[in-house]
């Protein structure tokens, strides 16, 4: 009785290596398939360079979420000797500001137009377009990214669109409108932002001789960044931009730690490789820097969730999702999905949401968020259950929140 039970026990265990070996089987044939697609992707041709650019050359080199604090401890230190020189040889701005609100992408406009991005015609990562018909929600975090070129006011130009026909060359810049050559490295920021988060670079990197390649740590991902323009040098671009963004992910996840400080001082060190190769091809003495970054950073414990408050309230909140990481486009209409919705809410930066209030003033079935809801109606707004709300009161009472701005009758912002 005894061996019986044992072969039974000895059954259930091979089917169940065997169950375990097909789905073992089957995350690396979905694998296999994603790189395979990933590799057509990036094989994907650049059109020809433009003309050869005439001296002289601008390179503008953007590191994503740098801290003032950190920067001016390293560099005192010594321990940005890269970005010394860059100061030494031309002017520090301390306290300047890209854009209000401060955030990627939209802080990148005012550099490559000499405009306040107020006027840019987008209103930031994330917004709601009152204006339109379809596609109301401006998503342009993931696949969606390229739609923020689009949504840009015709004028003036960019940049990349005044110097051509000369070459111009841009990688992973959200804003850059009429460049020749442009670059996007998302897969490597995805994989290393999330590499020891997430199952699929978690998978990859421990792929042999392979797994580097797919699953870059943040390091490698701007060592190629660097690679990718020092290539383009060879056209002879009128203006570059770079984008570095390790510090901005990794502070996502981790805080601005040792591992902060680390890629500032890896991202001074590839200053110091471009610059070389630019000497290299003579034309360092021809090139002007403008070292820059869009928003600074600061340490949080913790999460504001205003659609928990807002609910409190009794009024029904859309938020938007984060990252758009399947869907390219942006011309939904979203006036079925908001039907029962009183706020649409959108996260636009890390320490900026965005309220669009439902008018309720329009009728019931209008479904009428074109409309904006003045100061007036916002402290008394109709909440289902629960009489007339004070919705800027809702908010300002939630742990995290310092202030609300909201617009009155007369236009007046407060």
């Amino acid at each position: 009785m005894a061996s019986r039970r044992l072969a039974k026990v000895g059954l259930v265990l091979q089917d169940g290596a065997l169950v375990k070996r097909r789905r073992l089987f089957g995350t690396f044939a979905l694998v296999a398939l994603i790189l395979a697609g990933l590799w057509g992707w990036l094989r994907k041709p650049l059109p020809p360079p433009g003309a050869p650019a005439e001296t002289p050359y601008l390179t503008f080199i953007l590191i994503d979420g740098l801290s003032q604090a950190h920067f001016q401890r390293l560099f005192n230190a010594g321990q940005l000797p890269e970005m010394a020189k860059l100061v030494k040889q031309g002017t520090l701005i301390e306290n300047g500001i890209s854009a209000f609100p401060s955030m990627t992408g939209y802080g990148f406009y005012p550099f490559l137009t000499a405009r306040d991005a107020s006027r840019s015609g987008i209103l930031g990562l994330r917004w709601f377009n009152r204006a339109r018909t379809r596609g109301q929600i401006r998503n342009y975090v993931g696949r969606s990214n390229l739609r923020m070129n689009e949504d840009l006011a015709s004028d003036p130009q960019t940049l990349f669109e005044r110097v051509a026909p000369q070459h111009s060359y841009s990688i992973n810049a959200l804003v850059d409108r009429g460049v020749r050559h442009k670059v996007l490295t998302g897969w490597d920021f995805t994989m290393a932002k999330y590499r020891n988060h997430w199952w699929l670079p978690l998978i990859l990197k421990r792929i042999p001789l392979l797994g580097a390649r797919f699953a870059p740590d943040l390091h490698e991902a701007e060592r190629r960044v660097l690679q990718h323009a020092i290539a383009d040098l060879a056209h002879q671009p009128k203006v570059q931009w770079l984008s570095f963004t390790s510090p901005d992910a990794h502070a996502h996840i981790y805080g601005m730690d040792e591992g902060y400080d680390n890629l500032l001082k890896h991202v001074d060190s590839l200053i110091g490789a471009y610059r070389a190769a630019s000497t290299a091809r003579k034309q360092e003495p021809h090139r002007i820097y403008a070292l820059i970054t869009d928003h600074g950073l600061v340490n949080v414990s913790g999460n504001v969730d205003l659609r928990a408050s807002l609910e409190r309230a009794g009024v029904r909140v859309d938020r938007e999702e984060a990252t758009r990481f399947w869907q390219a486009g942006l011309n939904e209409d979203v006036t079925q999905r908001l039907q029962n919705t009183d706020v649409v809410l959108l996260v636009n930066g890390n320490s900026l949401n965005y309220l669009y209030v439902r008018n309720p003033r329009s009728g019931a079935n209008s479904g009428d968020f074109q409309k904006r809801v003045p100061r007036e109606d916002l402290v008394a707004y109709p909440a289902k259950g629960k009489g007339s709300q004070n919705l800027i009161a809702a908010v300002l009472a939630t742990e995290g929140v310092d202030q609300v701005v909201s617009r009155d009758r007369q236009g007046r912002v407060i």
